[in-house]
């Protein structure tokens, strides 16, 4: 309606139809080998004179594809109704899985450290599931002496038949463990059994995204997340969550989505870096005789760790691609000399071996250490607080993800019975970042939909504010946004560009090839604040938090010793009010 709106408000001798747009996945049918198509990876994630095809007829699956190289339109012909039935169901024919055995709810597992040495534990039958001794979530071990090395605390290539996406850019796990255990069946018991489950030290910085527990089989549910997660996600039902500790976590202690029928009973949840408990979308859920906290007091990394992490795997593929490598030895504004993709690549991987060594208390570095020092201030939170947009001890959620704003779905959670939970020790400081937004479009950002960081980008200079003068401002950058500026050239890669905005106006401005323009509103780009490293609105630390959530009965919920310690927001893109 909005883009309708806006076109009856324009110059009607100028307007034409290339100023409407056409809503997310449009009801209007239309051929899908015709030059409105796009064909790459820019023309795709444009606006107006746009067709995105739908995978399936009824609108559900709008998307933009990555053409075969193969695709000839000339090709292409027309067949009958009866024809593509009949192709249909000879594909099904040969196509259709044989159903597993699910097995059922009296099953024993006992489960010991041994069932967990090389990666997440799926429950993928039914069953009763005894943890036999205190677990360590400590998969694939690499070396402190190069932690950051090949495929260390990763998912290997060679388990992609377990583990989905490994050494891929799509998939579940392809941006590592997400989980100690999943559930991915009906009808399981989880008996913690008196012992405690926890990540390990160093899985927990090497995995800065992770859950104990995952009532399910993906990190997020489809069409939410940075990225592609799976396409057959799994939810469990009448699951049983009790009798011991869920310990150290990167995220969450537990997280369900999309769940019926789940109890939490006698269970201490603890050291967690963002949320004890999420349950989102569920319907009956009992969470009884429970403790949430204190929380993580060792989040020494930052977020810039595990984009560095990710996008040194990143690289590591391409250099194995034709990728651009005419592009080198190239040079950023006032540097010293030209370098190689190598170069970039092995500078933010030594930096970030120094800060996995000093967080981990491998090896004690000098102040005055040089590299220690850009280790630290890329990567090191030096008082261990968590420091994300939120902290919460119990959050009730509705369907969608619930980090940009307050209340994205109508589809609620219904019916919860707390009883006797207790939250405390909650410690958190929520740090803003500014970021630099594209006029009218969106913001600079990294492959995983986060902001480039406009104090690294810009140093001092952005200490001026609103004040300005683009037309002066030069790059002064990170290890980590030359290495993400890299990205942007180097491949045509859709899987690894992935979300990552950065035009070619930035990159020749980085490389001191442009200046930016002061006298247009597109010709430079616009501070902005208000956010936390990934771009979600912050929110503080919160003990209970309910959005969407219908008839939730609470019974003896005590809250006590939660605390908050951020700094007042950022007047540089503007002053605050008080009114």
């Amino acid at each position: 309606m909005a883009w309708n709106s806006r076109y009856k408000h324009m110059d009607k001798d100028n307007r034409t139809y290339q100023d409407l747009q056409i809503g997310i996945c449009g009801v209007y049918p239309q051929s899908t080998y015709n030059n409105r198509v796009p064909r790459t990876r820019d023309s795709c994630n444009a606006f107006e004179d746009n067709i995105k095809p739908s995978i399936g007829n009824d609108g559900r699956h709008c998307v933009c594809v990555k053409p075969q190289s193969s695709f000839d339109s000339d090709t292409a012909y027309t067949v009958s109704e009866h024809t593509l039935k009949a192709a249909k169901a000879e594909w099904v024919a040969h196509h259709t899985e044989e159903e597993e055995e699910v097995g059922s709810i009296s099953d024993v597992f006992e489960l010991y450290q041994t069932d967990f040495e090389v990666g997440t534990y799926r429950i993928q039958k039914a069953g009763y599931y005894k943890i036999m001794e205190d677990i360590e979530f400590n998969f694939n071990p690499g070396s402190g002496d190069d932690p950051n090395s090949g495929q260390s605390w990763w998912p290997t290539a060679d388990q992609s038949d377990i583990y989905e996406g490994a050494g891929d850019t799509r998939d579940v796990y392809y941006l590592g463990f997400i989980a100690g255990i999943t559930v991915e069946v009906d009808d399981v018991v989880i008996d913690l059994n008196g012992f405690e489950i926890a990540m390990s030290k160093a899985l927990y910085y090497q995995q800065r995204f992770f859950s104990c527990i995952s009532l399910k089989s993906v990190a997020f549910p489809l069409n939410q997340g940075p990225g592609n997660f799976g396409m057959n996600p799994k939810y469990a039902n009448n699951v049983v969550i009790k009798d011991g500790s869920i310990g150290l976590s990167s995220h969450h202690g537990i997280h369900g989505h999309f769940n019926k029928n789940v109890t939490i009973r006698d269970v201490h949840v603890h050291s967690f870096e963002t949320h004890g408990i999420q349950m989102s979308y569920f319907k009956y859920l009992n969470v009884e005789n429970v403790e949430i906290g204190p929380s993580s007091t060792i989040a020494y990394l930052k977020g810039e760790y595990a984009y560095a992490r990710w996008t040194v795997q990143a690289f590591d593929r391409i250099r194995e691609t034709d990728y651009n490598v005419d592009l080198f030895p190239i040079q950023f504004a006032n540097r010293d000399r030209a370098v190689s993709l190598d170069d970039v690549i092995e500078t933010l991987r030594d930096l970030m071996d120094i800060a996995f060594r000093s967080v981990m208390g491998l090896e004690d570095y000098e102040e005055d250490d040089e590299d220690y020092q850009k280790a630290k201030d890329l990567f090191i939170n030096e008082d261990g607080t968590p420091y994300g947009a939120v902290m919460y001890g119990l959050f009730l959620n509705l369907y969608f993800a619930n980090v940009f704003t307050i209340h994205p779905s109508t589809k609620h959670s219904k019916d919860a019975l707390i009883a006797n939970v207790t939250i405390h020790g909650l410690k958190h400081k929520t740090v803003e970042y500014l970021r630099m937004d594209k006029h009218g479009q969106a913001m600079f950002r990294n492959q995983f939909n986060a902001p480039l960081d406009a104090r690294a980008v810009l140093g001092d200079q952005v200490e001026m504010g609103q004040d300005l003068v683009w037309s002066e401002v030069e790059y002064v950058g990170s290890p980590l946004t030359d290495a993400e500026i890299l990205l942007s050239l180097v491949t045509d890669d859709w899987g690894e560009r992935g979300l990552l905005l950065i035009t070619s106006n930035f990159s020749d401005w980085a490389f001191g090839q442009r200046k930016w323009i002061d006298e247009e509103d597109s010709g430079h780009p616009w501070l902005g604040c208000n956010n936390d490293r990934m771009a979600h609105v912050p929110k503080g630390v919160i003990g209970v938090r309910m959005d969407g959530v219908e008839r939730v009965t609470f019974r003896d919920l005590t809250i006590h010793d939660v605390h908050e310690h951020g700094e007042l927001g950022s007047d540089l893109c503007g002053e605050y009010w008080n009114e």
